[in-house]
C-alpha cells in the first residue's frame, strides 16, 4: 500500500514537471495558474496520503494490539483456572484430614466401648489362639499323624502362645505347605490369619480367615475365624463390614461358643450410630 501511494506521487510530479515545460506554450498567467492548480493537486494528494498512511498504522496497531490483548486475557485464564485447582486441592485435602480424624475417632470410640462390655461381661471365647489339650492336640479323635506333623504344629504352636508372632506366622505358613494333608489345616490356617493379626496386617488376616471360612466351613475354628475377621475390620474402621460378618457369624454358627462374644460386639456396633 505503502508502494502504491510512493507510486502515485511519482505520478503527480511528473505531471507538474510536464505541465511547467508546456507553460511556456501558454501566456505567463496561465501558466502561473496551472502550476498553482497542479501544486494545489499535489498537496491534496499528498494530504490524502498522509490520512491514508495514518490509517493503516493505526489499523496495523490495533492488529497488534489485538493479538497482545489475547495473550493477555489467554493468560489471566490459565492463572484463573490455576488458582480454582488449588482451591480444589486445598478444599480436597482438607476433606481427607477430616476423613482420616473421622476414622481415628470411630476406632477410639468403637474400641472403649468393647473393652467396657467385655470388661464387665464372662467371656466365654475371644480373639485367642485355638487352646489344645494336655498332649497338644486340638482334635485328639482325628487320624493318627505322623510324628514329624504333630511336632510342627506344636512348636508353631507354641511360638504363638509365647507372643512370638512373626516366627508363628513362618511356622505355619510352612506347616501348610509341607502336610497339605493334614487333618489340622484348618487349625494351622486359623493361626497364621491370627498371627497376622497380632502382626497388625489386618487385611491379610482377613483374607486368610475367609479362606478358612470358604474351605472349612464345617470346622469348629470356622466361627472363630469370622470372629477374627469382624475383629480385624474394626481395627480398619470398617464398622459396616464388621458388623455385616457379626451378623452371618450369628446366622451360621447360633450355637457355637464364640456367638455370646459376637452378639454382645454387634450390639456395641450397632449403638454407636444410635
Amino acid at each position: 500500500m505503502r508502494q502504491l501511494i510512493l507510486v502515485l506521487t511519482s505520478a503527480l510530479a511528473f505531471l507538474v514537471l510536464a505541465q511547467t515545460a508546456h507553460a511556456g506554450l501558454f501566456s505567463d498567467d496561465e501558466a502561473r495558474k496551472k502550476i498553482a492548480d497542479l501544486q494545489q493537486q499535489v498537496e491534496s494528494q499528498n494530504q490524502a496520503n498522509q490520512a491514508l498512511s495514518q490509517r493503516i498504522a493505526a489499523l496495523e496497531a490495533v492488529i497488534k494490539g489485538q493479538g497482545l490483548l489475547d495473550l493477555m486475557n489467554q493468560n489471566d485464564q490459565l492463572k484463573q483456572s490455576l488458582n480454582d485447582v488449588k482451591g480444589q486441592l486445598e478444599v480436597t485435602n482438607h476433606n481427607l484430614d477430616m476423613a482420616q480424624q473421622r476414622q481415628k475417632d470411630l476406632y477410639v470410640d468403637v474400641d472403649g466401648r468393647l473393652r467396657k462390655i467385655e470388661a464387665a461381661a464372662p467371656v466365654v471365647a475371644n480373639n485367642s489362639p485355638p487352646s489344645t489339650d494336655a498332649a497338644g492336640a486340638i482334635n485328639p479323635n482325628t487320624a493318627v499323624e505322623a510324628p514329624a506333623e504333630a511336632k510342627d504344629f506344636d512348636a508353631a504352636q507354641t511360638l504363638l502362645k509365647v507372643g512370638k508372632y512373626k516366627d508363628a506366622f513362618d511356622a505355619f505358613d510352612k506347616f501348610i505347605q509341607t502336610y497339605p494333608g493334614s487333618t489340622r489345616l484348618a487349625e494351622a490356617q486359623y493361626s497364621l490369619g491370627f498371627s497376622q493379626f497380632s502382626l497388625k496386617n489386618y487385611k491379610a488376616a482377613i483374607v486368610t480367615q475367609q479362606k478358612l471360612v470358604k474351605t472349612y466351613p464345617d470346622s469348629p475354628k470356622a466361627p472363630d475365624a469370622m470372629f477374627n475377621i469382624a475383629n480385624a475390620q474394626i481395627q480398619l474402621a470398617d464398622i459396616d463390614s464388621a458388623k455385616k460378618t457379626l451378623k452371618e457369624l450369628l446366622s451360621k454358627y447360633p450355637n457355637s461358643e464364640i456367638a455370646p462374644n459376637a452378639k454382645r460386639r454387634l450390639s456395641v456396633l450397632n449403638s454407636i450410630n444410635s
